[in-house]
Formats: structure tokens, C-alpha cells, sequence
């Protein structure tokens, strides 16, 4: 696959200036949504211990400002990882504290995974208070390495690693999971997958997904357009293509473009407005 996808052009939306703008907000409100439902209905008192944030990006700062701002969680409480070093001075100079994998004092009653790739692996939770819970804020199933839990859960009926069934709804595939783990539980929120997806087809609202799909249909065209030519391999999309989206979808949004955008870029003004 990877030798013939040399041979043509696959136009590459994922690194685009606009999907790396326009769309993380979005999804943060959405998972934030979706962890405070979880948390509501599950009636676990998180404010009370630490939470981590894995990860410090457009979407994992969101979720950090949302832990102390709507969970209560003390802002110094909230601990963030991330291996780049801007990314951690956000986090000091937002109030955060950061967190080390060497530092097994500081256990957490809350963990979301931000990172996009495996950040939470099976034998950590040594970093984990009795009864702490999981999220995951990627777009995969890999961010709280879910797989290798559940295969070493059932790997052996006499394993200090298992799954507790009793709550457990083996029919719908978004059950939370509850874990034994060696000395303490752990839940895994929306059964290991992306806490805001529910089984729709959308998990943010249609208006705020119109910049992805815009970008995944103009890179269509361009691919198609680009055949025959001599242009093979990943190809980034069309810079005008992003910067047209990039104004014309702020206007479309208004005041709410202050809110929810970076703030690096305004809405511009609408005719009318």
C-alpha cells in the first residue's frame, strides 16, 4: 500500500492550517460535554484528587481550563505531560502544574488522554487513585492502549488484571469498563473509545464539523485534478483553499468566533452585522 500510494497523489487535509485551527475548539467542547455527562451520571467526586492531562494541545488545553473551570478541580491540580517544551510553558504560565512519569507520589482520580497515540499503557496505572476513571479525547481507540487492557484482562481467569462484569453491558460496545487492577479499579470511560463518541455518525455538532467535510471534498477535486501530473505522493492541500474556508467559515460564525477560535485570528466583519 504504501509503495503504491508513492505512485499518486493523496492530498494531506490532516496537516492543513485550517483543520489545525478551525476544527480542534470544536471537538474539545464536544468531549468536554461529553466527560462532565459521564462524570454527572457516574457521581464521582474527581474535584477532590489530581487530574491529568496528557497532552497540551488545541484540544488538551481546552480540557485542562475545563477540569478546573466546570469539575472543580484546584488549577494546581491539574497536571499536565507533554514532551514539548512550549507546550509545557503554556501550561505553567496557565497555572497548571506538570507531571513527570518518575513522579509515582501524585496519583490521580482523573486521566484523559490527549495526545493522539498510546499515552496510557497497561502498567500505568501505579499512577492511579482506587477508583479513578479514564478518558480518551482522541479520534482512535489507541490513546488508553485498550486493547492490550482488555486482552490481558482476559488472558488468564486467576490474573490479578480483569475485567468487573457485573456492570458491565456487553451488547453496547460504548459501556464503560470497570477494571481490577492489581490493587485499585479504574473505569474507562466509553469502554476505552473517544469519550464524545456516542454511536452517531457526527459527535460534533454539523455546523462546527462544515470546515472538515469542506476540506475533505476540496481535496478530492485537487487529487483528481492532480492526476496525470507529476505531482505523486502526500501533497499538501491548496493554502487558498484554507485560507478561504478559514475567513469565510469565522464570518459564518460571528461573535461566536471569539469564543471558540484562537485568538491569534478574529471573525471579520459580516455586511449586515
Amino acid at each position: 500500500m504504501r509503495k503504491y500510494a508513492r505512485t499518486i497523489p493523496i492530498v494531506d487535509v490532516a496537516r492543513s492550517e485550517a483543520k489545525k485551527t478551525l476544527e480542534p475548539p470544536f471537538i474539545a467542547k464536544a468531549v468536554c460535554a461529553a466527560l462532565y455527562r459521564k462524570i454527572e451520571k457516574l457521581a464521582v467526586p474527581v474535584e477532590s484528587g489530581n487530574c491529568l492531562i496528557l497532552g497540551y494541545g488545541a484540544i488538551g488545553s481546552q480540557v485542562a481550563r475545563f477540569a478546573a473551570d466546570n469539575l472543580e478541580f484546584a488549577r494546581d491540580r491539574v497536571f499536565v505531560f507533554d514532551t514539548r517544551k512550549d507546550r509545557r510553558e503554556n501550561a505553567q504560565n496557565a497555572g497548571f502544574s506538570l507531571w513527570q512519569k518518575d513522579d509515582f507520589r501524585t496519583l490521580f482520580t482523573m486521566v484523559v488522554g490527549c495526545t493522539g497515540q498510546a499515552s496510557f499503557g497497561v502498567y500505568d496505572h501505579v499512577y492511579l487513585e482506587n477508583g479513578a476513571i479514564l478518558a480518551s479525547a482522541s479520534s482512535g481507540s489507541v490513546e488508553l492502549s485498550r486493547e492490550s487492557f482488555i486482552e490481558l484482562a482476559d488472558s488468564s481467569r486467576i490474573d490479578d488484571i480483569r475485567i468487573l462484569r457485573n456492570h458491565l453491558n456487553a451488547e453496547n460496545i460504548h459501556s464503560d469498563i470497570q477494571f481490577q487492577l492489581v490493587d485499585r479499579q479504574a473505569t474507562f470511560l466509553n469502554g476505552g473509545f473517544p469519550v464524545n463518541f456516542d454511536g452517531h455518525i457526527n459527535c460534533v455538532p454539523l455546523r462546527y464539523m462544515q470546515p472538515t467535510v469542506t476540506m475533505m471534498v476540496a481535496a478530492s477535486v485537487q487529487a483528481v485534478a492532480s492526476m496525470g501530473s507529476h505531482a505523486t505522493g502526500r501533497i499538501d492541500l491548496e493554502r487558498g483553499v484554507s485560507d478561504w474556508l478559514d475567513e469565510r467559515f469565522r464570518a459564518e460564525l460571528g461573535p461566536e468566533a471569539a469564543k471558540w477560535l484562537p485568538a491569534d485570528k478574529k471573525a471579520p466583519k459580516v455586511a449586515g452585522a
